[in-house]
């Protein structure tokens, strides 16, 4: 089995969005990552793995904030960002 990437150890803030799910069922959930100073990291798919999923590639990621509604066409951009 490989060994998940991890693509920061340093500390990152993590704000989650939910933009519901596709027809078919699929989650439509994920995370925009910020370092300390505020500065745009990526985008980490929920899928099924959920928070675990954040944790692997980021181990010390603090989730600030609640979950942000949104739409499936910014979802859809947020995934031209994805990280893991």
């Amino acid at each position: 089995m490989a060994r998940p990437r991890v693509v920061s150890r340093k500390v990152v803030l993590a704000q989650k969005i939910n933009a519901g799910n596709t027809v078919s069922g699929n989650p439509r959930r994920g995370w925009f990552v910020y370092d300390r100073a505020g500065n745009f990291m990526g985008f980490v798919d929920d899928g099924y793995s959920g928070f675990g999923g954040l944790r692997e590639a980021f181990p010390n990621v603090i989730e600030v904030g609640t979950t942000i509604p949104t739409t499936p066409k910014a979802y859809k951009q947020a995934m031209q960002h994805r990280v893991n």
